[in-house]
Formats: C-alpha cells, sequence, structure tokens
C-alpha cells in the first residue's frame, strides 16, 4: 500500500480528534490509546492523510502556539462551504478571510485558524473552470507569467 500523509503535533491527539470531526466529514484510520504525550490519531479527510501526533517535549515535538505563524496550511475542498466554515468559527476557530464567492474561477473559499494553530483554506466548487480561463482571469488582474 503506498499513501501520503501530513503529521502535525497537538497538545491532546484525541481532543483534536473530537474537535476535528466536528467541522469535517472524518475518516478515523487509526485511534490509539496511549498516555498523553505519547499518543497519536491518524484520519482522513477527503484523499488526505492526517496524523495528530500529542505534543512531546522530550522528543522536541511541540505544538505551535496559537499566536504563531506556519507559512502552511491545509486546502480542503467542502461541500457546503458557510456550513463548514460557520461550524469552525463556532467551536473557537479565529476568522482569517469570510467566504468569498469568485462566481468567475468557480469557487468559493474562506481561511480560519484553529485553537491548534494550524490555518485551513476551504473550498466550495461550484463550477469547474479549467487553467487556461482562471490564468487569463488572473493576468487581467493584474498578474504577471513568467515568459521566458
Amino acid at each position: 500500500m503506498h499513501n501520503s500523509e501530513i503529521n502535525i503535533v497537538v497538545k491532546n491527539s484525541l481532543d483534536a480528534l473530537s474537535f476535528y470531526e466536528n467541522i469535517f466529514r472524518i475518516e478515523r484510520i487509526e485511534v490509539g490509546d496511549f498516555i498523553l504525550g505519547q499518543n497519536e490519531v491518524t484520519i482522513k479527510i477527503n484523499e488526505l492523510y492526517l496524523r495528530l501526533l500529542d505534543e512531546n517535549p522530550d522528543f522536541n515535538m511541540l505544538a505551535p502556539q496559537n499566536d504563531t505563524y506556519i507559512p502552511f496550511w491545509f486546502n480542503i475542498t467542502v461541500n457546503n462551504i458557510e456550513q463548514t466554515y460557520n461550524q469552525a468559527l463556532n467551536l473557537g476557530c479565529t476568522k482569517i478571510q469570510d467566504v468569498n464567492h469568485m462566481p468567475e474561477m468557480g469557487i468559493k473559499n474562506a481561511m480560519f485558524k484553529d485553537p491548534y494553530g494550524y490555518t485551513w483554506l476551504l473550498h466550495e466548487v461550484i463550477e469547474i473552470i479549467d487553467y487556461e480561463t482562471r490564468v487569463e482571469l488572473l493576468e487581467k488582474q493584474g498578474f504577471k507569467r513568467n515568459k521566458d
């Protein structure tokens, strides 16, 4: 079997599992039952495998502080962006960008930061727009292509 996964450190993997299950449709792959600091959980969101590891300073596995900027985010496509986004905010996530409808690009998107310090970019696909059409739209907005 071949797959890829992203591993993230959180204060408590079981708490994070419960939290994420209240926002996303989660498939539980493995849920450990070790003591706090030694536990881990593997879940699947859409086709993304995500391993949640308990914070353990003895192994230099430190969860991000909520005020820390991490130049990385999870990009998740959902069926109902307004519902998913509002669920996240109601559970204590911090708004980064409200739902933004971009009909010319065929999508809606929104961003939030969860209490564990991680950023999530939600997408809802309204209509499939081909790559070249999207590029043309971006060029009209001032984006420049590298034509070397």
